[in-house]
């Protein structure tokens, strides 16, 4: 029975990378070469690593090279979305663009794998050697299905659906699924986090040893020299370290987790910046919010010190709306320690910046003001920005009002909420007009160790996230784009899923039955869970998911990040989706085979939704026939043959057994 249980076991392995394969070449080809985020940049450097006698340098290109690149780039109609005069002319002497280029890094580790087969094929067109790089991350794609296989094998009980049913989840879904056909180090990233969480899973089941700690410290140092998305991952190294032991307390590991997490809290954040406020372009180590004598409106002031950071608010989503193309007016109080020029305060958007002008400031206390036209556009914001010249500047009582005022308020209440202009008693849009409140930012050190490693400000991150009215409609952009590219926005972000919106927000819906179907089960089952490995796969989830968020929060919506910034969180996001779908459908009258059919069928009808929607984009001349391939006929035929062929299994099993 135990060799049949097994032989059972490597037929499902083997079906679900044959799978793979088969899903990863079809992305492969139904994609154009190019046609992938930043692809001709990844590319460009694995080559110049399979073809340079030294380290490549910044800056530092073959030329020849990128004009034949930009050749076939023109050959496959990349350039379409642009302009056409900012098509390149290859007979210029400088460079061509080809988007980001190279993508150097020094966290090479993915870029020399693929440069091994690069070396052999020089000759080639680059567009075969770029095919010839896709298929290694192809072999990594079947690798990566195989990992989770494996740590699926340390959390769930032997022959559990869901030890397969995930990694067909994976080898089905489309945004996967078109990140792992790329040249792209993301690629990378979600083989090496797979491999890093399998070790960390096989440590906390089997305990400690020396040959599953080389393995833990062989794919941590793995997923370090492969991106930096994968970091957060790492962080989880003493959590497997002291589970791993034959001896501990879990009261004490309890009780030792929540002080640890105060005492780093503590020593992570100060609490002397403007509650609401953000810090935006420049650097200052100290507190943008002072206690000055000098204060009009309370205790305390903005401090801007020279060539320090803008300081900045979100308008809030509830005003908003109702100012966009109004007349507003924007007032502070402002002076110096010495005389000096300061720019007064300006209305941005994603898009721009309001005129602003320069003003003479001194010692004591002056009002400045001036009326402009509220700005339409993506997260609208007031921005004051830092003193150019030497010596420290302050502000006090900053202002917006809807309408054209002159003159200076004649009485300002409450801190700067209200106040009385020209005989009007107006509110004020912005709120902690004075500073009087305080509000966390990143402790110095901290932020000086993440310069450069952190590609956003943990500071401004921190800020929106504790002012959800004004960043609201940052928060909802990031949220749809990150579902959306998790499920399939393919080729660069330029081809949907055949059905959209409407797909979409079914595929929202989706998600959020499965995040509530994992919550509800977890608790239901509680007493049994395996609390070490749960805990373990909810900081391996978070840490990746958390810092894509909060690259997108820390730019304040100059970037909104793809969900593939988190593909080495992949099997725990995986796991977690499809155990609450898997549990959340179990019902009286609905049996498991009929479960896993459903579940099944409905992978694979994504699958071939991302078949088609390629080749409707790539292959126009197919269209006639793609559209017939409607999303729920697709999955009923589906269904139907799954259950046919289960059921055809079945019989053949008692016919053997007879």
């Amino acid at each position: 029975m135990q060799k049949v249980l097994s032989l059972r076991k490597k037929s499902l392995l083997t079906l679900l990378l044959y799978l793979a394969t088969a899903q990863g070449l079809v992305f492969l080809w139904l994609t154009p070469p190019w046609w992938h985020y930043d692809e001709p940049g990844h590319f460009e450097f694995a080559w110049e690593l399979a073809h340079f006698d030294h380290w490549p340098q910044p800056g530092e290109i073959d030329l020849a090279m990128r004009r034949r690149i930009a050749r076939s780039m023109l050959d496959y109609d990349w350039y379409h979305h642009y302009p056409h005069d900012q098509w390149p002319v290859l007979s210029r002497p400088e460079p061509p663009y080809i988007g980001p280029a190279p993508q150097y890094t020094p966290y090479p580790l993915y870029y020399l794998v693929v440069s091994l087969p690069l070396r052999a094929v020089g000759g080639w067109d680059p567009a075969n050697q770029l095919r010839l790089a896709r298929l290694v991350s192809v072999i990594m794609l079947v690798l990566t299905i195989g990992a989770a296989w494996g740590a699926l094998g340390e959390v769930l009980p032997s022959g559990h659906p869901l030890r397969w049913l995930i990694p067909a989840f994976l080898a089905s879904l489309p945004g996967f699924l078109d990140i792992m056909t790329s040249v792209n180090d993301d690629v990378g990233a979600a083989l090496t986090g797979t491999l890093f969480v399998w070790a960390s899973l096989r440590i906390l089941r089997r305990g400690l040893n020396l040959r599953r700690l080389m393995a833990l410290l062989t794919t941590a140092a793995a997923a370090f020299w492969t991106k930096n998305t994968t970091w957060p991952l790492l962080l989880t190294l003493p959590w497997t370290l002291y589970f791993g032991l034959p001896w501990r307390s879990r009261r004490l590991t309890w009780m030792g987790a929540l002080i640890g997490i105060v005492l780093v809290l503590a020593l992570v954040l100060r609490w002397d910046d403007p509650f609401l406020w953000f810090r935006g372009s420049g650097i200052q180590e100290g507190p943008i919010r002072i206690q000055t004598h000098q204060a009009l409106l309370g205790e305390w002031a903005f401090f801007l010190a020279p060539q320090g950071p803008d300081i900045g608010q979100w308008i809030p989503v509830t005003t908003a709306p109702r100012l966009r193309g109004k007349p507003v007016t924007i007032g502070l109080w402002l002076w110096s320690d010495s005389p000096t020029k300061v720019s007064l305060p300006r209305l941005c958007v994603r898009s721009g910046c309001t005129q602003t002008r320069m003003v003479k400031v001194t010692t004591q206390p002056q009002f400045f003001s001036l009326t402009t036209t509220f700005p339409s556009g993506h997260y609208p914001r007031l921005v004051l920005p830092h003193a150019k010249a030497s010596g420290k500047v302050y502000a006090d009582g900053l202002l917006l009002v809807q309408g054209a005022f002159h003159g200076t308020p004649s009485l300002v209440l409450s801190q700067g909420d209200w106040l009385i202009w020209e005989g009007q008693t107006v509110p004020n849009v912005l709120r902690n007009a004075s500073a009087e409140r305080g509000g966390p930012r990143l402790h110095p050190a901290i932020q000086r160790r993440l310069m450069g490693k952190f590609p956003a400000s943990l500071d401004l991150a921190i800020a929106s996230l504790l002012d959800p009215l004004g960043s609201a409609p940052l928060h909802k952009d990031l949220i749809i784009t990150l579902y959306r590219t998790f499920w399939g926005h393919l080729a660069r972000n330029k081809v949907d899923l055949l059905g959209a919106p409407t797909l979409y927000r079914f595929l929202l819906l989706f998600t959020l039955a499965g995040l509530l179907g994992a919550l509800v089960a977890a608790w239901q089952k509680r007493e049994r869970l395996p609390w070490e490995m749960v805990v373990l796969l909810l900081l391996t989830l978070m840490g990746p998911w958390l810092t894509t968020y909060f690259r997108g929060l820390g730019t304040g919506g100059a970037l909104i990040p793809w969900a593939r910034y988190a593909s080495p969180a992949i099997l725990p996001t995986a796991l977690l989706l499809c155990s609450g779908w898997y549990f959340g459908l179990q019902r009286p009258g609905l049996s498991t085979a009929r479960i896993v059919h459903l579940l099944l069928a409905f992978f694979l009808t994504l699958s071939v939704v991302g078949w088609a929607s390629l080749i409707h984009y790539f292959y126009p001349d197919f269209r006639s026939w793609v559209f017939i391939l409607l999303e729920i006929p697709l999955f009923l035929v589906i269904l139907w043959a799954l259950q046919h062929l289960t059921e055809n299994l079945h019989l053949a099993r008692q016919d053997s057994h007879k």
